[in-house]
């Protein structure tokens, strides 16, 4: 009776958090590659490929967790989460991944997951630690998964480091040590082929050791401006004051789903599988609209911009997705009174200059 109330439990959180479909596709890519064919996957999962085609597509955990089960119910595959995790992108990480890519150096890009890891993947709690010449990952599911799904997660999690680490000059983290939950399995030449380093089993965590000296080591595509703005957008999203189950929270995350580019009602609208008309007939009940949500995030992103560096208003305004200067001039002066000069020459913009939570 527990345990088919635990299940349900599980089946009912899994359902509320979206992730990005493309994680779905790495697993059905794996799972293609050992013998299961896409048309029983999708119908396993309660979906059609046209749910999903769509450019920033996404998917709940459900629709993985209900592939996962099918699985291993019809044929087990050793190492799938291994496998999957390989796979994965940074870039698959939406903005996430941008504010990943963006980053200065490893050390940072730490303090991007340890932040804002659960906007991509809801389902593993990551944190590090710096202990003098040693830096330590850890990582824990979120849910109240069974073994398998607890594992399939912890270890795509693991495997999704690799891709990460290819970032460095040197193209590995260099992980020194492997820390593993569970006891040895059979597929455990995955584990030294990805990782080449010792590998501990039937540890208390799950997780990782690394050279603290690698945290300082320079990303190859390390962008100042575009890595504040990606964080600035993932802040925004994880402490937005929308219930995530509005339509309005949907659109926001959409619309803050890539660094400097904000994408039109109608192409919201079809990732949302929704017509325009119905879009803001719908966000009308929610007393917004959709160009009201994206003038409160482009003025939540510019006043940020304005207070804490020095970028010059003109690329601030491109960095906004604005045509032309002079109309994120106009905008910003009609919405908070005053130009984007004198906001930024006031040390406190006063309360009624910064714009209002979403």
């Amino acid at each position: 009776m527990m345990r088919r109330q635990l299940s349900q439990a599980v089946s009912d959180l899994a359902e509320k958090h979206v992730i990005p479909a493309v994680h779905l596709f790495r697993l059905m890519e794996v799972a293609r590659k050992h013998g299961f064919d896409t048309d029983w996957m999708y119908a396993k999962i309660g979906a059609a490929p046209a749910d999903f085609q769509k450019k920033d597509a996404t998917c709940t955990v459900g629709h993985r967790l209900r592939l996962l089960s099918a699985i291993r119910e019809t044929e087990p595959i050793p190492g799938l989460g291994l496998m999957v995790g390989r796979r994965i992108k940074v870039s698959d990480h939406g903005i996430v991944g941008y504010a990943i890519l963006s980053s200065a150096n490893m050390g940072c890009a730490l303090e991007i997951v340890s932040r804002y890891h659960q906007l991509s993947n809801p389902t593993v709690r990551f944190n590090y630690h710096i202990i003098g010449e040693e830096t330590r990952l850890t990582e824990a599911p979120i849910f109240p998964f069974d073994d398998f799904a607890a594992r399939y997660h912890l270890e795509e999690m693991l495997a999704a480091w690799i891709p990460i680490g290819a970032l460095l000059q040197r193209g590995s983290l260099d992980f020194q040590e492997l820390r593993l939950p569970w006891s040895k399995p059979d597929y455990h030449n995955l584990y030294e082929e990805m990782f080449q380093c010792p590998i501990r089993y039937n540890q208390s965590d799950c997780g990782a050791h690394l050279p603290t000296s690698r945290l300082r080591e320079r990303i190859s595509l390390a962008d100042p401006e575009l890595a504040m703005l990606c964080e600035q957008q993932c802040d925004i999203i994880a402490h937005g004051d929308y219930d995530t189950q509005r339509l309005g929270y949907q659109v926001q995350r959409i619309l803050l789903g890539q660094p400097g580019q904000f994408p039109t009602i109608d192409h919201v609208a079809g990732l949302l599988n929704m017509s325009e008309r119905s879009l803001r007939r719908s966000l009308a009940m929610e007393s917004t609209s959709f160009s009201q949500i994206l003038e409160k995030l482009r003025l939540r992103i510019a006043t940020r911009y304005l207070q804490d560096t020095e970028i010059p208003a003109h690329s601030i305004a491109a960095l906004l997705g604005y045509s032309a200067p002079a109309n994120f001039h106009r905008f910003f002066k009609r919405t908070t009174g005053v130009t984007p000069e004198e906001f930024r020459r006031d040390e406190r913009p006063t309360d009624d200059k910064v714009p209002p939570a979403i």
